[in-house]
């Protein structure tokens, strides 16, 4: 069906409450979704009504039927409302019947800028200062110290707020032995902890597939940062065993295996892994590209 039709077709599908109930359900999300992926749904609704009434342009049917099914589903599971699903479900109450809803107080977490010349500084250090860390002291890192660092990491930015990565924090031999065999080189299992950043696939359409690597990256690089702040010392590992887009580099029954031992579902894809400790040896900066290579374009 020529994509013209294919959308008049939809838009008359999704008009009709009972209909597109039946269209979502069935078609739309029929390979279903799990509490996490229901969530980023919502929140990408929020995120496009967000977009629309900043436009100023109005509200399209079809979004605010989805958006209808959407909370419906998340009603029947009793999906507890946490801040990033108050403010998706805000946007729709504002946009389609004027409703306000008066914001939670977020314990530990500011919603202030910052922007002070003293603030600049110290967050324009930290990138500077960051290095690849390949050799750690045997002391053990505090998990308290892991957690918040992620704490603040989910603060990255993610394409329609979809925020899908998740850690799996490895620290026992026997776990490091039997995620060895995925990445090239072996230094890394010296480190104290390791933490496999995997993002959630099925949160992603067809054509932006490709932007789990943006989102897990934003939030990688966020995690490396906070890190090198509190003292640690941690290296970036990429995954190549298969990706988001359905490619496997690996023989399938070790893909099957890795899921199998960790417990994971095969939504969740391995993007990379972060070797974590205090460092022993810090590596010299290597140069970097003056601004001018980087810049293309600086005048209008």
């Amino acid at each position: 069906m020529p994509g013209g039709l294919k959308k008049v077709a939809r838009e008359l599908l999704t008009s009709l409450p009972v209909v597109s109930h039946l269209f979502y359900k069935w078609y739309r999300y029929r390979s279903g979704m799990n509490d996490k992926v229901l969530r980023s749904h919502i929140q990408h609704c929020g995120h496009t009504i967000d977009l629309r009434c900043g436009n100023n342009e109005s509200l399209p049917v079809a979004t605010v039927r989805e958006m209808e099914f959407l909370l419906r589903e998340a009603g029947r599971r009793n999906l507890a409302i946490d801040e990033p699903l108050r403010w998706a479900i805000e946007q729709f109450a504002r946009a389609r019947y004027g409703l306000r809803i008066e914001p939670m107080e977020s314990a530990g977490e500011s919603g202030g800028l910052g922007g002070g010349s003293a603030d600049q500084a110290v967050l324009a250090r930290v990138i500077r200062e960051r290095r690849s860390v390949r050799n750690w002291t045997a002391e053990g890192v505090d998990f308290n110290d892991i957690r918040d660092s992620i704490d603040v990491a989910k603060w990255a930015p993610s394409s329609c707020n979809r925020q899908l990565w998740h850690v799996l924090l490895i620290q026992r031999e026997e776990e490091k032995e039997a995620i060895s065999g995925y990445f090239p080189n072996v230094f890394y299992v010296k480190a104290p902890l390791l933490a496999l950043v995997l993002m959630e696939t099925s949160g992603y359409g067809q054509s932006d597939r490709h932007f789990v690597y943006l989102d897990g990256g934003a939030f990688i690089q966020n995690l490396l940062l906070i890190l090198h702040a509190k003292g640690y010392g941690a290296c970036w590992l990429g995954f190549k065993g298969w990706d988001c887009m359905g490619n496997v580099h690996f023989p399938a029954e070790k893909r099957d295996a890795f899921y199998a031992h960790f417990g994971l579902t095969p939504n969740l894809v391995p993007i990379s892994m972060i070797a974590v400790g205090k460092p022993a040896k810090v590596p010299q900066a290597p140069p970097r590209q003056g601004l001018d290579q980087i810049v293309l374009r600086d005048k209008a």
